[in-house]
């Protein structure tokens, strides 16, 4: 568990050096792809990336990186790779909503192998291990069996706002016991215990319980 602890070790201090410091201080910009990011993301990924480099030796994929930068870091997907959100739910960061993470994961062979998520709004730390489950400050996350009715599911639902009330539920979701709107990601971040992050970050998130 060394690795976890010095990950989870980086991880706090960039959060509290970097991105703390500029809570409700900076303002949000608009990258290529419409989506936002903030001169605290942008901070907290530069100081991210040494660090994390000098606990594993191998590239670094940067959710603020360009497309390029990220493609030439991934190279084949073969290897191993640091892969990194500095604020996953730059929105709710910029609006005060304390519901937000540094998200960093370690992929081996293009699978996740070791993760950490922590919330510097509220202190929370999720980690993970392949093969080892997901703890929550350090006590184990106990996942609940499914339902085995849709009646019986809630589900989470995330989009922009709608203009009318009907289109917050969908058809698909018409026998689904219930629907939560999900604004600005507020109830997002328990989800994040899959330790993970975005772009080829969404696409890397797994089950670790």
């Amino acid at each position: 568990m060394e690795a976890v602890a010095a990950l989870t070790e980086v991880v706090r201090d960039v959060a509290r050096t970097e991105i703390l410091p500029r809570a409700r201080r900076v303002r949000g910009e608009h990258k290529s792809d419409g989506s936002l990011f903030s001169e605290a993301d942008t901070a907290a990924q530069a100081a991210l990336i040494p660090r994390l480099r000098r606990l594993r030796d191998c590239p670094v994929i940067g959710e603020e990186m360009t497309g390029d930068a990220q493609r030439a870091a991934w190279g084949d997907g073969t290897g191993a790779a640091w892969c990194v959100d500095p604020i996953d739910g730059t929105t709710n960061f910029l609006q005060g909503i304390p519901y937000y993470a540094v998200s960093v994961a370690l992929l081996e062979r293009g699978r996740p192998v070791l993760g950490v998520v922590h919330n510097p709004a509220t202190g929370e730390t999720f980690h993970a291990v392949a093969g080892g489950g997901a703890f929550h400050d350090g006590e184990r996350i106990v996942g609940r069996p499914a339902p085995r009715e849709l009646a019986r599911a809630v589900a989470s639902l995330e989009h922009a706002v709608p203009d009318t009330e009907s289109a917050m539920c969908p058809p698909k979701f018409e026998h689904v016991s219930n629907v939560r709107k999900v604004v600005a990601e507020l109830m997002s971040l328990p989800s994040k215990r899959t330790v993970c992050t975005g772009s080829v970050w969404f696409a890397v998130a797994g089950n670790w319980w």
